[in-house]
């Protein structure tokens, strides 16, 4: 169990280990490049947390199938790479943050790979309320975009 101040109780998979892991990554971790907004970007973090959020559901899949790269496409332009992080039941950035750092319970640490990506140009950001978890947030990363 992980125990963060002002958050929820996150049942760990891992308990520490992982905790211990994300601090040495991130005590060797280069400087990334400053990440631009891109309002296209947020519009789709928005759009899915609104679609999953009402209905408590999961994924990086769409009530309309979906996938990341629609939803971007549906408000601009995006080339080279494009990823999307989600995580459920902190209540606030900070912890939706350590979540995606510590990413406990995923073997490949997906997630903390996509934060500490040194290719990330441009970034899109939501939150909101989730029927099952209280909350999730989005984020939306792309090596090149352009809000329409």
């Amino acid at each position: 169990m992980l125990i963060l101040a002002g958050q929820p109780r996150l049942m760990t998979v891992e308990g520490a280990t992982a905790v211990r892991e994300a601090v040495g990554v991130l005590l060797t971790q280069k400087p990334l490049p400053l990440l631009r907004r891109a309002s296209g970007l947020t519009k789709a973090a928005a759009r899915h947390v609104q679609d999953q959020g009402a209905s408590g559901a999961t994924g990086h899949r769409g009530k309309d199938g979906s996938q990341v790269w629609n939803r971007a496409e549906r408000f601009g332009v995006w080339s080279g790479e494009i990823a999307e992080n989600i995580a459920y039941g902190q209540n606030d950035a900070q912890g939706f943050l350590l979540q995606w750092l510590v990413d406990d319970g995923v073997t490949n640490r997906s997630h903390r790979e996509t934060l500490l990506g040194p290719q990330w140009h441009y970034m899109g950001a939501a939150s909101g309320a989730h029927a099952t978890y209280n909350h999730m947030a989005v984020l939306v990363l792309a090596v090149q975009y352009e809000s329409f």
